[in-house]
């Protein structure tokens, strides 16, 4: 009895605190994901399905992407093979977005259950972006005369 009553309260302690610091920390990313989204900063994950398959750029890569006067800059958030060679930030100017759509087939691993995906024409070919509906719906409403600081 002892050692069932022991593992019962440990499992409880457990879910207790997970459930104590999991909801403020999860409210709390929402708010920043939705400040950070009034400044034109989104989370989002991209890759450059015009370039060779199999390459770095064809593949999906997390980062923080922030869109204003007709560029899209890009930060990769980990420090992995994909940063190394792109040189960290990317930035493509000269953009135009052709709408958002579902992800066609299997979903990557980088991108996020609820993401859609946007594709962004632009001068150093197509980019998709894939993030949240909200914050696809942003390249449309973001127009020149906004202005948000750099990543």
């Amino acid at each position: 009895m002892g050692f069932w009553f022991g593992l019962g309260a440990a499992v409880f302690v457990v879910v207790a605190l997970q459930i104590l610091v999991w909801r403020p920390a999860a409210e709390e990313k929402k708010l920043r994901a939705d400040r950070n989204l009034a400044q034109g900063i989104l989370e989002c994950a991209i890759r450059f399905p015009q370039s060779t398959p199999g390459s770095l750029r064809d593949r999906w890569a997390n980062g923080i992407g922030q869109i204003i006067e007709g560029r899209f800059s890009f930060q990769g958030l980990d420090a992995g093979e994909y940063n190394r060679r792109m040189g960290g930030q990317i930035v493509v100017t000269e953009i135009t977005a052709e709408g958002v759509q579902t992800l066609p087939g299997k979903r990557p691993r980088e991108v996020l259950r609820n993401w859609k995906l946007l594709t962004l024409g632009s001068r150093q070919g197509v980019v998709e972006v894939a993030g949240s509906p909200n914050a696809l719906q942003m390249p449309k409403e973001r127009s020149s005369a906004q202005k948000a600081p750099d990543l």
